[in-house]
């Protein structure tokens, strides 16, 4: 989501405003499963695992959002919400819930601030989870007086334990010589994480070599996980934008994987880009034109079985209903077995979101991954 012209605000920290509105709970979503690359019929609630079930069962899910930035929410333009309900200390608490309900073992966010004095103490108290955040370069909502917004990755820390990471930073690039141009807004936050197996020796303590065991060599999987927010806008220039970030993030991933044989990668983003986008290509980028061999959790039969849409969004200038979020992960280490259910329409209501009952103009996504390793439980 970009920014819109409006005129400056303060951004408070929530609580610090009296008598802010009681926020709505978040409607309730099935996981549906996912059989021979078909999205299919809702699991029943005996079906779905949670954290001990899916460590025990060498599973992973993995949720992204682009919760709706404090500053951008107010200055965007929401012409059919309330001011209230845009407010932080109205949305604080139901982002807080999405990603509680959400029940995942990893998580990356996007247009995310307050990560500091919100959201991190937050997710560390109801969800045992640690995490990390990246503030873009040059925020829109500084320009609002409000806090930097960015990108974040967290994890269960009772699972997972972060052994690596990089910050990519996108940037113009020569069309003849590759050569650096003018850093971008935009970055993405890399993670290196790995699971936590108790019962496992460390090489370490058997006289080997520690970094054989941050590999994964020891028996540990390797996930690195990865949170971006590409380039918004859809004129020509913003295609070739985006396409260029999706190719440099692309190309510093590559020798990350390589550090860590076997590992997987999951990766959270907002490409700002629909799947079969007229001159856009990052899509096809990212699952169709890398050695990292990508696919999208939602669309595990290929860009026309992508949903609809993943934002909702009644902006001044019209109806914004498309797909640009998503899930990707690695083929050769994960299958997808079940995605949340997007919200249907008449679900969302006549306005779109955000609204009282949905803190951000994005939906939550969700995936639960099986480990195609055969290593077992942790």
């Amino acid at each position: 989501m970009a920014a819109a012209a409006g005129g400056a605000g303060g951004g408070k920290k929530p609580g610090e405003g009296r008598g802010a509105p009681r926020a709505a709970r978040l409607p309730a979503r099935e996981w549906m499963s996912v059989v021979d690359g078909k999205v299919g019929a809702a699991l029943p609630e005996s079906g779905v695992r949670d954290a001990a079930g899916r460590a025990r069962d060498g599973a992973v899910r993995v949720a992204t959002w682009n919760v709706l930035a404090d500053g951008l929410a107010q200055e965007s333009g929401f012409v059919h919400v309330t001011p209230s309900a845009l407010s932080w200390e109205t949305r604080c608490g139901q982002v807080v819930d999405g990603v509680v309900e959400a029940d995942a073992d990893i998580v990356l966010l996007q247009e995310v601030n307050h990560f500091e004095d919100s959201l991190e103490p937050a997710f560390a108290r109801l969800c045992g989870m640690a995490g990390r955040f990246l503030p873009k370069a040059s925020s829109p909502c500084a320009k609002f007086g409000f806090p930097s917004d960015g990108s974040c990755v967290l994890w269960r820390a009772d699972r997972f334990e972060a052994v690596d990471g990089a910050e990519v930073q996108f940037c113009d690039l020569g069309e003849a010589d590759g050569a650096r141009g003018a850093d971008h807004s935009q970055r993405a936050l890399v993670v290196v994480l790995r699971e936590i197996r108790a019962a496992a020796p460390s090489s370490a303590d058997e006289g080997g070599d520690p970094a054989a065991d941050a590999a994964g060599v020891g028996g540990a999987r390797v996930v690195i996980a990865v949170s971006t927010h590409l380039k918004a806008s859809s004129k020509p220039t913003r295609n070739a934008r985006r396409l260029s970030q999706m190719r440099q993030l692309l190309a510093a991933l590559g020798p990350i994987a390589e550090s860590y044989p076997g590992a997987s990668i999951v990766l959270g983003a907002d490409l700002n880009e629909a799947p079969l986008a007229d001159g856009g290509g990052v899509y096809e980028a990212a699952t169709e034109a890398s050695a990292l061999d990508l696919a999208s959790a939602y669309g595990p039969g290929g860009p026309s079985t992508e949903p609809e849409y993943s934002t909702y969004a009644h902006w001044p200038w019209g109806w914004n209903v498309v797909m640009i979020d998503y899930v990707l992960y690695s083929r050769p280490t994960l299958k997808p077995v079940s995605v949340l259910r997007i919200p249907l329409p008449d679900e969302v209501g006549r306005h779109g979101i955000p609204s009282r009952a949905y803190p951000s103009d994005h939906f939550l996504l969700a995936a639960e991954f099986k480990f195609l390793d055969g290593k077992g439980p942790a």
